[in-house]
């Protein structure tokens, strides 16, 4: 549980923003305009209550792994999408799931 409450995930236009730690703390980025892969892992548990862990592997090596996140298919669809703005390329196809705004 307190493994949980030391991690924050903050996710803007320009990067991803990792926050670790109660008393000592780490902060880690990744920022869209740099390729990265996206790999979603889900254990049983997790695509019950619609969540997973988010595995962002940058070119260089730099990994951050974003734990326990919900919806993680959108999650994984938007930092897609946000890769391809940066990098200045047409966004082609969207994971928009019903209920979700494209307008």
């Amino acid at each position: 549980y307190l493994s949980w409450l030391s991690r924050r995930y903050t996710i803007t236009t320009k990067r991803i923003i990792l926050r670790q730690g109660l008393f000592f703390g780490m902060r880690r980025e990744i920022y869209h305009s740099a390729t990265y892969e996206i790999i979603l892992y889900r254990s049983i548990w997790q695509r019950i209550i619609d969540a997973g862990d988010l595995k962002i592997i940058q070119n260089n090596n730099n990994t951050i792994v974003l734990r326990n996140v919900p919806k993680p298919n959108l999650i994984q669809a938007v930092l897609g999408d946000l890769v391809q703005v940066h990098q200045g390329r047409k966004i082609t196809d969207s994971y928009h799931p019903i209920g979700f705004d494209t307008d």
